[in-house]
């Protein structure tokens, strides 16, 4: 068993909770469209039910009773509340994920999209005890663009995938059970709160941490993430990129989202030169990234 695991935000704390919905539809629409036989879950740990949860296909939602981070919306959130709200969801979905005793874990934003063969990659690898994206796509639906990117854990949040029985250990959550009644407080008594922030709540300390334990790192060899950009409602909504090629229908297929249209805007040769080199900047750049650091 495969599963995903898919915290949202608080309506309260959203600039417009209607969005989260939608981008959260097109996700589970994205890894529907997994090209497996295996069985797999979409955990989303909400503080609101959406209207007609069961229509989302392999999805189960566990609504918490947890306050909103603070008055605050979208990006004016501290990111450092964003990273206690967003480990202690992450936890509740662990803990509930726990009564299909999965293999993997992909905690993941739920505004993303993924390569359908994700999960069949995954098991067709070498064992790991955490898995990452190297390479994977930057998506500017306002303008219909997509642009490969290297070392994209550097980046987003959908990047890492988890050795169940690994992460439950290391978290401490193990010691723990699923119940409506798991409050913060509880999650705080199990996680050591640089766990939950810094690894739950983030992505950017796994790869030391993992390493620093003796734990097996793979890097995932196929683009596994399309990271989209400019929600509204994340710290790292800004583009990194300025250049990208059009978003093609090949390209949406490869990523499950048949809801949405290609672009039909031609490219220049001039655009395309540069998006090819903005692409190899960034390869250039994770290559010279020491990867033994603390923070990616």
């Amino acid at each position: 068993m495969f599963v995903f695991v898919c915290p949202i935000r608080h309506p309260a704390s959203s600039n417009d909770y209607a969005s989260v919905l939608t981008f959260l539809n097109n996700t589970i629409q994205s890894l529907n469209s997994q090209y497996t036989d295996r069985p797999y879950k979409i955990i989303v740990v909400c503080n609101e039910m959406p209207p007609a949860p069961e229509s989302f296909k392999n999805t189960e939602f566990v609504e918490v009773d947890f306050p909103p981070p603070d008055m605050n919306k979208g990006t004016q959130v501290p990111l450092e509340l964003v990273k206690d709200d967003k480990g202690c969801k992450i936890s509740i979905g662990l803990l509930y994920a726990k009564r299909f005793a999965p293999d993997y874990a992909f905690v993941i934003d739920g505004d993303d999209w993924f390569n359908i063969d994700t999960i069949e990659h995954v098991y067709k690898s070498e064992p790991g005890d955490l898995f990452y994206a190297n390479s994977g796509y930057v998506v500017n639906l306002a303008e219909k663009t997509v642009l490969k990117k290297f070392g994209l854990c550097r980046y987003c949040g959908s990047v890492y995938i988890y050795r169940f029985s690994t992460l439950m250990t290391l978290s401490g959550l193990s010691q723990l059970e699923y119940s409506q009644e798991v409050s913060k407080e509880v999650i705080y008594q199990v996680v050591a709160p640089v766990f939950l922030k810094q690894i739950l709540g983030n992505h950017r300390h796994q790869l030391h941490t993992f390493r620093s334990e003796g734990l097996r790192i793979q890097e995932l060899s196929i683009p596994v993430v399309a990271w989209i950009l400019n929600t509204g409602e994340n710290h790292s909504a800004q583009n990194p990129g300025k250049h990208g090629l059009p978003l093609s229908q090949e390209f949406l297929k490869q990523f499950g989202v048949s809801s949405l249209q290609a672009s039909d805007k031609p490219i220049s040769l001039n655009q395309r030169i540069k998006a090819i080199l903005e692409s190899l900047q960034s390869y250039i750049g994770w290559q010279m990234t020491d990867k033994k650091q603390t923070m990616i």
